[in-house]
């Protein structure tokens, strides 16, 4: 009681991009009918996007090439979520939707250089 629904919905991710790539493009329109489309499908209206890669990643990596230090994220950039079809998968929902899909954009680690392991993975902490 008291909180308001806003809506449904999933994770835009690259284990998402890879998996439906490999179904091919009828497949994935399909899917991607199945979850947006408010009329014969789900009719999600939320989606969560990674910033930078996260445990469905193929790899590690960071939104463009984040120098240690760049504290302003001067070289950040998302040309990698066109190459991973992530933000062409985004277009496609909000297309199919009808409406504006609500984006909630979370990283899943800093990057290396502001954490003590400087690495993605592990149980390094953020530096001071």
């Amino acid at each position: 009681a008291g909180k308001p629904l806003i809506g449904f919905g999933g994770s835009f991710t690259e284990a998402a991009t890879v998996s439906l790539r490999k179904l091919g493009k009828e497949t994935w329109d399909e899917v991607m009918k199945a979850y947006f489309d408010p009329d014969h499908g789900l009719g999600y209206t939320i989606g969560r996007v990674h910033i930078g890669s996260c445990d469905f990643s193929e790899s590690s990596w960071t939104c463009g090439d984040l120098q240690e230090g760049d504290h302003e994220l001067k070289d950040f950039s998302l040309d990698y979520y066109e190459t991973l079809d992530i933000l062409p998968m985004i277009r496609q929902a909000a297309a199919i939707a009808k409406d504006p899909i609500q984006l909630l954009a979370s990283p899943w680690s800093p990057p290396p250089w502001m954490k003590t392991k400087r690495q993605f993975h592990g149980d390094g902490h953020l530096l001071e």
